[in-house]
C-alpha cells in the first residue's frame, strides 16, 4: 500500500494545488493517528480483538495517506521555493533538517513510550494539525508555475521578465519574446501572417527586462 501511495501521488501531484495537497495529507495523517490513539488508549493490552485489528487498520490507512499527498510532494515544495541561485544550497538544508528530525524522533521514541506510553502519539498529532492550517492558509501554491515566476511569490519581482499567463492569454510571436531577452540571439522564424502581431502588448515586459539586464 506505501508504494501503492507513492504513485498516486504522482498521478495526482499536478493536478491539486501544492498547499492543499500538504493539508489534505496532514490532515488524513492527524485523523488516523488521532482514531489510532484513541483506540490504544482505551484497548491495550485487552482482549478484543475487533478493536486491536481497528489500530492495525489505521496503521495502514495512516502510511499511504503519508506517501500519497506528502513523501514526494515535501521534496519537491522545498526545491520549488528557493530562488534559482538558492536553490541547490536549499534543498540541500531542507533534506538535512528533515533527517535530523527523522532521527531525533526516532531516538527519544523509547524513551517516551517508556515514560508516557501512548500519550507519546499527541506530540505528533499536534504539528500534523499545526502543519496542516500552516500549509493551507500561509503556504502560497508553486504548481504550474516557472521557477523564476515562483520568485515573485516571495517578493522577488525583479527575477521575472514576464509572466507565463501573459504568454499563455495572448498572441506574441516568439521572435518578440526573444528579442526582449537579454544576451539571446533570436532564431529564425518564418514572416506569415500569424506571427505579425501588434508588439504592444508586449511594450511594459521589454521594457521591464531592459531594465533588469541593464
Amino acid at each position: 500500500m506505501i508504494c501503492l501511495g507513492d504513485f498516486i501521488g504522482i498521478w495526482i501531484i499536478d493536478t491539486l494545488a501544492r498547499n492543499r495537497m500538504m493539508a489534505i495529507g496532514l490532515f488524513l495523517c492527524m485523523l488516523f493517528l488521532s482514531i489510532y490513539t484513541a483506540l490504544i488508549s482505551i484497548y491495550v493490552g485487552s482482549d478484543n480483538n475487533s478493536a486491536l485489528g481497528a489500530c492495525v487498520a489505521m496503521l495502514f490507512f495512516y502510511a499511504p495517506s503519508f506517501t500519497t499527498f506528502l513523501d514526494g510532494l515535501t521534496f519537491l515544495y522545498a526545491t520549488e521555493i528557493w530562488p534559482s541561485h538558492l536553490r541547490a544550497n536549499g534543498q540541500s538544508i531542507a533534506i538535512a533538517v528533515y533527517c535530523v528530525c527523522n532521527v531525533a524522533w526516532l531516538q527519544s521514541s523509547p524513551t517516551a513510550f517508556a515514560s508516557i506510553g501512548w500519550k507519546f502519539y499527541f506530540f505528533f498529532i499536534f504539528f500534523c494539525a499545526f502543519g496542516c492550517l500552516l500549509s493551507l492558509f500561509y503556504f502560497p501554491d508553486t504548481r504550474h508555475k516557472p521557477l523564476e515566476e515562483i520568485a515573485a511569490l516571495f517578493g522577488d519581482e525583479d527575477l521575472v521578465m514576464v509572466y507565463q499567463q501573459d504568454l499563455d492569454h495572448s498572441q506574441i510571436p516568439m521572435s518578440t519574446i526573444e528579442a526582449c531577452i537579454p544576451g539571446l540571439v533570436p532564431s529564425s522564424h518564418t514572416n506569415n501572417d500569424s506571427e505579425k502581431q501588434p508588439q504592444a502588448e508586449f511594450s511594459d515586459s521589454q521594457e521591464h527586462a531592459e531594465n533588469v539586464g541593464g
